[in-house]
């Protein structure tokens, strides 16, 4: 998540052309990334916008506090450590590892917030469930409501560990894998378990009702969900 460097004060960017009156935006280093916020109509400059968009930004960094990995004082931390029992945990934490145990059963364990370590112990690291990125615009999906997630190495280097093995997830199988469907956090905890199972993903979102799937695999091909491959015209439909 993030660490003493990651830290920066929130800094709006203006957007120059027609719609500069119209759009304004926002980002700040939150559990080591960068989070941007985009406030677009008659309102995007005025107070009010700050206000709001300061109160997620509060929101987020609170967030960091109870589930970072690295604050030794975080509940996620207690917990690792065994200084808080779960039954003690924030209303908070125990939704978040509810949640990450519905995505263990959903994914076949490609997604699991308790990692096998190389001494064969299990480390709880919820991270990939609480955080909810490519180089190069490969395809542009039509969106008006839901949510998008991209699981890839491309930014951060080999942050995803497959939780089966306790080891990093390499790009042997995939380059990377886009969800889309009506929740950001199951958009998210798919693509980050698509990324970790390979192709065979394909078959487990096409099974979810209103989740779609774009892969990228090491050759370049792209595989995709039946929507999502007729909306990218180089994209293969899994079959």
């Amino acid at each position: 998540m993030t660490g003493p460097a990651a830290t920066a004060t929130a800094a709006a960017i203006p957007r120059p052309g027609s719609q500069k009156e119209s759009q304004r935006s926002w980002v700040e280093m939150v559990m080591g990334l960068p989070v941007s916020v985009t406030v677009r109509g008659p309102a995007a400059r005025g107070p009010r916008a700050d206000q709001v968009v300061h109160g997620v930004y509060a929101e987020l960094h609170r967030a960091d506090r109870v589930f970072s990995t690295y604050r030794t004082d975080s509940e996620v931390s207690l917990l690792r450590s065994g200084a808080l029992a779960r039954e003690l945990a924030s209303p908070d934490v125990q939704e978040v590892l509810d949640l990450c145990a519905q995505a263990r059963e959903l994914t076949g364990g490609s997604f699991d917030a308790e990692i096998t370590q190389p001494d064969g112990q299990r480390l709880l690291d919820p991270s990939g469930l609480v955080k909810g990125n490519p180089n190069q615009v490969l395809c542009v999906l039509p969106l008006r409501s839901g949510a998008v997630a991209t699981s890839s190495l491309s930014a951060r280097g080999r942050h995803i560990t497959d939780p089966r093995t306790g080891r990093p997830a390499t790009t042997d199988r995939l380059l990377s894998a886009t969800i889309t469907g009506p929740s950001l956090t199951w958009a998210d905890v798919l693509a980050t378990a698509a990324f970790v199972q390979g192709p065979n993903s394909l078959a487990r979102v096409a099974a979810l009702d209103g989740y779609q799937a774009l892969i990228l695999l090491p050759d370049g091909r792209l595989l995709g969900s039946s929507q999502t491959a007729s909306t990218c015209g180089d994209a293969v439909p899994a079959g």
